[in-house]
C-alpha cells in the first residue's frame, strides 16, 4: 500500500538509487553500501530490501542520500552568513554512518580551506565558533578572551584533514592535537582523555526583540540564491510562487530548512 507514495511515478531501482545505508543493528553487514547493490546482490527488490531494514531495526535504520552537489556545497560556504555545522549522528551499537558526525570540521579545514581554497582560514574559524555564538546569542562561546568559556582546540593548518569516509565513518582525524572543554583537556596528542567538562546548551533570545535568530522572508532568500547551483535554484524558485506563506511569515522556517 505505501509503495505508490514511496516511490510515485518512478520505479522502485530509481526512486533509490542514491540511497547508502548508514547504519542497522539488524544488518550490520548492510553499512556503507548502496541500497540498490544490496537489491541486485540478493535478487530482490530494493523496496522490499528498505521495508524488511525499517521492520527488523524498529524504525531505527539510519539512511545516507547521495543527492548533493559540490558547486552548490561550496557556493553556499562562501556566503557571508553561512555557518559550519553538522547533523550527523552516532548510532551507540551499530556499525556505520556518516563521515560527518567526526570529521566536518576537519574536512572544512582540510579540503575546502588549504587544498581548494574556497574560503580563507580566518573566515572558517569565524563560521564555525563567533559566528554561531552571535547568531544563537551565546555571549561566552566562540571568541578567544577573558571571561569567555575556555573551549579551544589547538589543530595543525598544514596537516588537519578528515580521514573518515562511508565504509569507516569513525576513522580518527589528522592534526587535531588537544581540545579543552571548560578548561579542561578532553583531547591530548590526538587521543580522548575521558574528562567530560561539557554542558547542555540552551537558546538565548535576543536581549532587544525577545525573539531568536533566523532567516525571514524573500529578501533573505533573494540574497541566498546566487550562491546555489541551477537545480537548487529551481527548487528554491518554486518557493517563490508561494506568496501567502511570505505575507504570512512562514517562508524564514521554510528558508532555514533548505539551508
Amino acid at each position: 500500500q505505501l509503495r505508490p507514495e514511496i516511490c510515485g511515478s518512478k520505479d522502485s531501482w530509481t526512486r533509490f538509487q542514491y540511497t547508502m545505508i548508514g547504519n542497522s543493528k539488524s544488518k550490520p553487514q548492510y553499512a556503507g553500501r548502496m541500497l540498490n547493490d544490496i537489491a541486485r546482490e540478493e535478487g530482490k527488490d530494493p523496496y522490499d530490501i528498505q521495508c524488511d531494514l525499517l521492520r527488523d531495526d524498529r524504525l531505527g535504520t539510519g539512511a545516507i542520500f547521495h543527492t548533493m552537489s559540490e558547486e552548490d556545497v561550496e557556493r553556499v560556504m562562501q556566503w557571508p552568513r553561512a555557518m559550519v555545522g553538522t547533523d550527523g549522528q552516532y548510532a551507540p551499537g551499530t556499525a556505520g554512518g556518516h563521515p560527518r558526525s567526526f570529521a566536518t570540521f576537519p574536512r572544512v579545514l582540510g579540503r575546502y580551506v588549504r587544498e581548494k581554497k574556497v574560503i580563507t582560514l580566518e573566515n572558517a574559524i569565524r563560521k564555525m565558533c563567533s559566528l554561531p555564538a552571535m547568531v544563537y546569542n551565546l555571549p561566552t562561546k566562540g571568541l578567544i578572551r577573558e571571561g569567555m568559556d575556555a573551549d579551544l582546540v589547538l589543530f595543525d593548518p598544514a596537516t588537519i584533514g578528515d580521514q573518515a569516509d562511508f565504509a569507516n565513518p569513525m576513522e580518527k582525524n589528522e592534526g587535531l592535537d588537544y581540545v579543552f572543554v571548560g578548561g579542561q583537556i578532553a583531547v591530548k596528542d590526538g587521543i580522548c582523555t575521558g574528562a567530560k567538562a561539557g554542558s547542555q546548551l540552551r537558546l538565548r533570545s535576543e536581549p532587544s526583540t525577545g525573539t531568536t535568530s533566523r532567516i525571514h522572508g524573500r529578501e533573505d532568500l533573494d540574497t541566498v540564491l546566487p550562491y546555489f547551483g541551477k537545480e537548487t535554484k529551481a527548487a528554491l524558485a518554486e518557493f517563490q510562487k508561494e506568496h501567502d506563506l511570505y505575507a504570512s511569515g512562514e517562508a524564514g522556517d521554510m528558508t532555514k530548512a533548505v539551508l
